[in-house]
């Protein structure tokens, strides 16, 4: 045996719907999600990995010499698992792991499982879950800007108070610089006059003395 079979594994043939099918190879499908191809016996089979197609494992043949691309979780659930009924047209994957193809993990559904099984992804609810933190953060931000401005507002309110309170102070100021200038020339001419009265006085003591030598 070229491959070691898993626990529990078990394989069956695979059989394409395609009418007038030749390829060079068979293929047989297992319990496991695992595909060989085979001449004459599947023991001595080679596995094959296959590709990836939106995230599913998909399977590629060539019959007829045309390019056919199958999903093994299909193939799986075609193979090992009964439909539930006629509507039940689609298969799921119970743990939302596209990669995990055992036939426990796939089911057949309908169109309405289907939907309700997407609602409960992961994947979506993270999604989902991003969008309105996203959301919240925005909501918190324009919250944040809306209190910002009031403040804003009754700040510009208090400056045209201060204003007006420094404009009383602005006023005396200038009122004592003016009483200062008009004083200024008052005390100038009290000054000439002490420096006229001077002279005179100065002028009659001489005018003593010179009597008294007489």
């Amino acid at each position: 045996m070229s491959f070691k079979l898993l626990p529990g594994e078990t394989f069956k043939p695979l059989k394409f719907s395609f009418k007038g099918t030749l390829l060079r190879n068979q293929y047989a499908i297992s319990n496991k999600g695992r595909i060989v191809s085979f001449r004459e016996k599947t023991e001595d089979g080679k596995l094959l990995k296959g590709t990836l197609v939106q995230g599913y494992r998909v399977f590629k043949a060539k019959p007829d010499g045309q390019n056919v691309t199958l999903f093994i979780h299909k193939i799986v659930a075609e193979t090992f698992n009964k439909k539930s009924g006629r509507k039940a047209e689609f298969v799921i994957h119970l743990d939302h792991d596209k990669l995990n193809n055992k036939a426990e993990n796939l089911k057949w559904v309908t169109r309405e499982e289907l939907n309700d099984h997407l609602k409960n992804s992961p994947k979506l609810k993270a999604y989902y879950n991003r969008g309105d933190a996203a959301k919240r953060r925005a909501a918190s931000s324009r919250g944040k800007a809306k209190a910002a401005k009031p403040a804003a507002r009754s700040t510009a309110k208090a400056k045209p108070a201060a204003s007006k309170k420094a404009a009383p102070a602005a006023k005396a100021k200038s009122t004592a610089r003016t009483t200062a200038k008009k004083a200024a020339p008052a005390a100038a001419k009290k000054a000439t006059t002490v420096k006229k009265a001077a002279p005179s006085k100065a002028a009659a003591v001489s005018k003593d003395k010179k009597k008294k030598k007489k």
